[in-house]
């Protein structure tokens, strides 16, 4: 299991009703913290029904506590963190 895949079950206890975990590494070849072969750089989108009452900053820390071990072993994650319509 790769850390994508870690991160996506992690997510899951969210029961989300939407998630992607995207690897986007490769399109940053080149820049500071690409390493060739490794998952550097994860975008991230989550719709929860469990961010009602949360301000944009609790989401985020919601995910960075949930996925503290995965973000040190990651260069940069993009967070979209949104509430169902």
């Amino acid at each position: 299991m790769d850390i994508t895949d870690i991160i996506r079950t992690k997510l899951l206890t969210l029961q989300p009703r939407h998630l992607e975990v995207q690897d986007e590494s490769d399109k940053h070849a080149g820049h500071a913290g690409h390493r060739p072969g490794q998952v550097t750089h994860i975008r991230i989108t989550v719709t929860s029904d469990q961010f009602k009452g949360k301000t944009p900053l609790q989401r985020h820390q919601q995910i960075y506590q949930l996925l503290a071990s995965e973000i040190q072993q990651l260069h940069a994650i993009q967070l979209s963190l949104k509430l169902p319509e």
